[in-house]
């Protein structure tokens, strides 16, 4: 429970976590694995938050890979450095709008999304007076909502919510994808067919700019909407983060509506995953990897593909098969590369690829049920 002793919890975390020969047939194995690689990643941040010069988002995906751990494996430990972590961040209204951290949309929308995880997974809500993880993330979407912008290229999200600020023209995909996905989880949840409509239209927007190919399932990272008559050049960069959003979020659409559209727009997007974000049997992130030259930012964004990948299998079965193929020897090796030395996107990344084993459904049998 979230009130256990942090004493025995500092304690836990004082262990070690070394490289593991991990068999990824073998449940017990990967449990074992996965506890330590937690304990590893929840020494980053025992209140809650990582340390500087950690980015405010990596912060809520580092609590979401815990949740995830916790989901996956049942063990509850760090189920109060979620609980004090969320809270802090959330400010008086709920809606994760903290002064002096520059939010933008992206930003709020990792901390709904975590919330909405939260929620799915059932991790403890908050003490009685206090709002349930779901309001939350509700509150996040409906702002976002209200955030969509018509009066450039006919909708998207921007990045950045102050027109102030540099990158407020920048129409960009995580904060778009992440909106997609968050209204898509929430009219799954909820059963909420406006939301469902609206997480179509916002899908639809993003084939229409061009910052997803219809053929290829490329997904790039976004587009100006001040030049010319808007959003008419697109930023070409492709992150595993913005198209993992985008398969994640398809998934769920795939549950909600039954459609098969949209498991073939999955199935898209995992060709493009591995062929593009796979190198020798790891998860790698071409656009900097290649050169040896990714900031913070980016060395965490693979630990959001092996995320979603795990949840992708694990809310449409039929694609288990092929994220196993991707996820077992990323996990394979990055177990065997571990140390407590590396950085906290490898940490991230690491927990999620292996403890998300634990949920890869088995045949046609979906592996987890998010709610009640």
């Amino acid at each position: 429970m979230w009130t256990q002793s942090l004493t025995l919890v500092l304690a836990a975390l004082a262990c070690k976590a070394t490289s593991f020969s991990l068999d990824a047939t073998s449940s017990p194995s990967i449990k074992t694995g996965s506890a330590d690689f937690a304990r590893s990643l929840a020494s980053m941040c025992p209140a809650g938050l990582l340390p500087a010069p950690a980015y405010w988002w990596e912060s809520a995906n580092s609590l979401s890979a815990l949740v995830s751990y916790q989901h996956n494996t049942g063990d509850a430990s760090y189920e109060h450095i979620v609980l004090a972590g969320i809270l802090s961040q959330a400010t008086s209204a709920n809606d994760f709008m903290m002064q002096g951290v520059g939010v933008a949309n992206d930003d709020q929308a990792w901390w709904g999304r975590l919330a909405m995880s939260a929620a799915e997974y059932k991790i403890s809500d908050p003490p009685a007076g206090q709002p349930k993880w779901v309001d939350f993330a509700t509150n996040v979407y409906n702002e976002q909502k209200g955030r969509w912008d018509t009066t450039r290229c006919k909708g998207g999200m921007k990045w950045k919510i102050n027109p102030n600020e540099n990158g407020y023209d920048y129409k960009s995909t995580i904060a778009t994808a992440g909106y997609f996905e968050l209204a898509a989880r929430l009219a799954l949840y909820n059963k909420d067919q406006a939301a469902s409509e609206i997480a179509d239209a916002a899908y639809d927007w993003l084939v229409s700019v061009g910052l997803i190919d219809v053929q290829t399932f490329a997904v790039f990272d976004g587009t100006d909407d001040s030049k010319g008559s808007g959003c008419i050049d697109v930023n070409h960069n492709e992150w595993s983060y913005n198209i993992a959003t985008v398969m994640y979020g398809s998934a769920v659409m795939a549950s909600q509506t039954g459609d098969h559209k949209w498991v073939d727009r999955v199935n898209g997007f995992l060709g493009h995953i591995k062929d593009t974000f796979t190198l020798n049997g790891n998860l790698y992130e071409p656009f900097c990897e290649k050169g040896n030259n990714c900031d913070l930012d980016q060395q965490s964004f693979k630990a959001v593909l092996a995320s979603l990948l795990a949840k992708t299998a694990a809310i449409l079965p039929e694609t288990a098969d092929t994220v196993a193929s991707i996820l077992t020897p990323a996990a394979n090796t990055m177990a065997g590369d571990f140390s407590d030395s590396v950085g906290f996107g490898d940490k991230m990344t690491t927990l999620e690829s292996v403890s998300g084993l634990l949920v890869l459904p088995k045949g046609k049998k979906r592996a987890i049920r998010f709610f009640a």
